[in-house]
This record gives C-alpha cells, structure tokens and sequence, in this order.
C-alpha cells in the first residue's frame, strides 16, 4: 500500500489508482484479517498467492474473489437482538 509514517508512528494510507498486487501485510491491514488467517487460506486453497523469489504477492483480483467467496452473515432477528442488550 502506499504509505507514510505519521507523527504517532502509525502508517497512514493515501488512495492510490489501481493496485495490481498487494503483499502478505497489505492483504492483512485492507482486510482487517491477521497473517495467520491469510497463510491458512493461502495454504486451503481458499486465497491465491504467487511468488516471486522470496516475496509473496496476492494479486487483487484473487484477494476480491476470496472475499466474495467468504460467507455472508445471517441478519439477526430483532427478538435475539433485544436479548442481548
């Protein structure tokens, strides 16, 4: 991802046009999913990554299609909703 460190230490990301690939790190800080969740879909099958050399990329037509293959939730009815408050 395109990124600069802010004054708090923390990467802030500026939009960028069109990402062709994103590395196991990118992956996980657009998706909010951690790297042990990313390798085991890569390893399942589930999620497509390729390699060049050493450095894993997932292209971001396989990172969309993992993610639209991931199941939706189900609504919850207003009754278990109202239960839990």
């Amino acid at each position: 991802m395109d990124s600069k460190v802010d004054d708090q230490g923390e990467r802030a990301f500026r939009p960028q046009a069109t990402r062709l690939a994103f590395s196991i790190t990118d992956v996980c800080e657009v998706t909010a999913l951690g790297r042990t969740t990313i390798y085991a879909a890569i390893k399942d099958g589930a999620l497509v990554a390729r390699k060049h050399g050493r450095r894993t990329v997932v292209l971001a037509d396989d990172l969309s299609a993992f993610l639209r293959g991931l199941p939706a939730t189900k609504p919850v009815s207003r009754a278990v909703a109202d239960e839990d408050v």
